[in-house]
């Protein structure tokens, strides 16, 4: 009998294992997601209170422009040279810009500028202000002057705003999300085996019980 309950609890508990791993797990990714974003929001801050006040104008001008326009020239030189300088000192690998119609205004990937983003979620949340942000593996990724190769990212969108408080813009940053992957992958491993542990003991514990108060009792003789 408790051979048989064993083999008939066991898909049970670890399909519980499985659900409860993974509910943990994704509560974990959703933790770091939000302190990554409250971390990318902050150097978006720090851009607009330094940079965004000189750039402003340009960006405002370059937005009407032609593609090949805002590619090149006195106002792009002008954003670029700045994004460049502050990037250099936060760590940000890529910054794009967006206009309120959801164009790329500017991006330190030269040929995605001009693009239209309009439907793009992360642009049209951060256009309602909200902050969203996505933790990704790349192959490949372009930045300012070069080409990185397999590393983890986190991106965020983040809404600049005018002195009235209405959204003038949208700024997205990369920054490299190695050290935060890590993390998870660690936390991730750890609370599986914990998780898996767990379980395992209440399988154990369930089987004695079934044992020793399962079995029915012979006759006397």
């Amino acid at each position: 009998m408790v051979r048989r309950v064993a083999l008939l609890l066991f898909p049970f508990f670890v399909i519980a294992w499985a659900s409860a791993t993974y509910a943990t797990l994704s509560i974990a990714r959703a933790d770091l997601i939000a302190f990554g974003a409250s971390q990318n929001a902050i150097l978006v801050r720090t851009f607009a209170n330094t940079v965004w006040p000189d750039i402003r104008d340009a960006v405002r001008q370059n937005a009407s422009q032609l593609r090949g326009s805002i590619r090149t020239g006195e106002l792009f030189d002008r954003i670029d040279g700045q994004i460049r300088r502050f990037a250099e000192g936060s760590g940000v690998l890529k910054v794009k810009i967006y206009s309120t119609a959801g164009r790329t205004i500017y991006s330190s990937e030269n040929r995605q500028i001009g693009e239209d983003k309009s439907d793009n979620e992360g642009v049209i949340r951060a256009l309602k202000g909200e902050t969203p942000s996505e933790l990704a593996f790349r192959d490949t990724f372009s930045t300012f002057d070069r080409e990185l190769s397999r590393l983890n990212l986190f991106s965020t969108y983040v809404p600049v705003r005018d002195g009235a408080g209405a959204v003038e813009a949208v700024i997205e940053i990369y920054v490299t999300a190695d050290t935060l992957a890590e993390t998870l992958n660690q936390a991730q491993a750890l609370k599986a085996a914990w998780l898996g542990a767990a379980f395992l003991a209440l399988y154990a514990v369930a089987l004695a019980l079934i044992a020793r108060f399962g079995e029915p009792e012979g006759d006397a003789s």
